[in-house]
Formats: C-alpha cells, structure tokens, sequence
C-alpha cells in the first residue's frame, strides 16, 4: 500500500512540477526567485490529491478501506 501511495505522489509530482514550470513560460536556467517558489510549492501541491485518495473510503488501491501488502492471495493447484 505505501508503495502505491508513493507512486500515485510521485506522478503527481511530476505532473504539477511539469505544469507549474512550463506555466512560468521561460528556461528554467532564466528562473527568478519567485519562479523558483512557484515550482517549489508545486511539491506539497502534488501531496494534495495523494491525501484525498488516501482518505477516500471508495478507493480500493490505498483509501482507508484498501487492503493491505502484507497479505498474500495463495493459489493451490492440483497437478494430476
């Protein structure tokens, strides 16, 4: 489950540090300060959508209802 957390924040940091980067409209090389921060805030934006899932209890991947990695799904098969 944290594994999927971390995936789901690390998409979401991409998207949104991608976004507010190329919304800024110039190099990064020529950022300011201020572009900087904007980027940089985009990275507890990103946690944003992490934690409604988390606390969703429709979501089976990791809400509050999601099953555990701990448990193993044990297939038995009979060969003849």
């Amino acid at each position: 489950m944290k594994t999927k957390m971390l995936i789901s924040y690390l998409q979401s940091l991409l998207a949104t540090a991608l976004t507010a980067t190329l919304a800024i409209g110039k190099s990064p090389l020529d950022f300011t300060s201020a572009d900087l921060k904007i980027v940089v805030n985009s990275i507890w934006v990103a946690f944003i959508p992490v934690v409604i899932r988390a606390l969703s209890k429709n979501d089976h991947a990791f809400g509050v209802n999601a099953q555990s990695d701990n448990h193993l799904d044990v297939v038995v098969s009979e060969q003849h």
